[in-house]
């Protein structure tokens, strides 16, 4: 099962998380100079508890709170909660 929250809009951030071997996490971000290590430390801490999973962020210079927003939701869909 794949599941995303988020746009590619400006300002935005599309998270998609899927089912994979091992974890693996894949950022591309047009910031990826300045904050590539931020968004990956904020993606690393809220998915600690998914094992098995790929979480892919395509950043587009969102805050983090819309990262943490949309990865929330992401991992929502993910466990198969209802909004």
């Amino acid at each position: 099962m794949r599941v995303q929250a988020g746009t590619e809009e400006k300002g935005d951030v599309l998270v998609v998380i899927e089912p994979a071997k091992k974890k693996e996490i894949v950022i591309k971000s047009k910031v990826q100079v300045m904050y590539g290590e931020a968004i990956k430390n904020t993606v690393k801490e809220m998915t600690k508890n998914l094992k098995k999973v790929k979480v892919e962020i395509s950043d587009k210079g969102a805050l983090e709170w819309v990262l943490r927003a949309r990865m929330e939701a992401a991992m929502r869909k993910y466990r198969g909660e209802k909004e």
